[in-house]
């Protein structure tokens, strides 16, 4: 009876009949695999049991139990199974030979990266011990320092990036894959950058021109008809204001005229009384 967990947690179980001696080992390692679904390898260690890995590194929760039912009245025992190593992230540090050294690189760049080691052996500084100790010592990256084009720029990891306003470099970006020791041979102006504006950027600053609220196209146009509308509405205002006065004026005339009317109405009714009197 084969049966565990998985990375995850989940319980896997499977069974394998050996009914004579004509099995190998490898039967049980291929057996086992399949149980797990191909999630692990299974293999035969150098102290002769059998080890299972899981395929994927970072936390894992794989157990393995190998149960003998021997109901033919065998004797086979795998015995105790342990879990020897607990599955962990990879670690992402590259160890090399430097002049016979042990050499400790991160993989990463730049200052948000880097890593502690401790050793439980006392360094004699004798040339002969790893030199690491029992002190903890920890490294950190340096990122990438410089300028384009003779303007600021911010470095990130092995990326340098021009400063925000800047005239010529704002937001343009440079990975950077010198060395140190390069630097110093060759000093410190590397390389020149052809900048050319693709469809897309072009696409943009069109679009810009177009619909920039202060001096796109369309801004410009809509003020353009706006002081029209303005200019059309002044000239109304003057119209309107004359056309006023003018209906001022001939109102004043009208009642004028009426009040003349009136007078010689009464006039006239005197100078007929006069005549009928005679």
């Amino acid at each position: 009876m084969i049966s565990g967990t998985n990375r995850y947690g989940s319980a896997v179980s499977g069974t394998l009949t050996i009914d004579d001696t004509s099995h190998q080992v490898q039967e049980i390692l291929s057996k086992i695999e399949s149980v797990f679904s191909s999630q692990v390898t299974a293999s035969i260690n150098s102290s002769g049991k059998i080890e299972i890995t899981d395929r994927v590194s970072g936390d894992s929760g794989i157990s393995l139990t190998l149960t003998e039912n021997n109901e033919g009245g065998g004797s086979l025992d795998f015995g105790t199974i342990d879990l020897t190593t607990e599955g962990r992230n990879e670690i992402e540090i590259t160890a090399g030979n430097s002049s016979g050294k042990l050499q400790l690189t991160h993989d990463s760049y730049g200052s948000d990266f880097g890593f502690s080691i401790v050793s439980d052996v006392i360094d004699l500084a004798d040339g002969n011990s790893t030199g690491i100790g029992t002190t903890i010592l920890s490294e950190s990256g340096v990122d990438v320092a410089g300028t384009i084009n003779g303007e600021a720029c911010t470095g990130k990891g092995q990326v340098l990036t021009g400063d925000e306003d800047e005239e010529h470099v704002d937001g343009m970006s440079i990975k950077i894959n010198l060395t140190p020791a390069q630097l110093i041979a060759q000093g410190s102006a590397q390389g020149t950058v052809n900048l050319t504006l693709g469809i897309a950027d072009r696409m943009y600053t069109l679009q810009s021109k177009i619909i920039d609220t202060n001096e796109g196209y369309v801004s410009l146009h809509q003020d353009a008809i706006k002081n029209t509308i303005d200019d059309y509405q002044e000239q109304i205002d003057k119209m309107e204001a004359r056309l006023e006065k003018e209906r001022q004026m001939l109102l004043t005339r009208f009642t004028a005229m009426e009040k003349a009317l009136g007078l010689m109405k009464n006039q006239l009714s005197y100078l007929n009384g006069q005549i009928s009197s005679l």
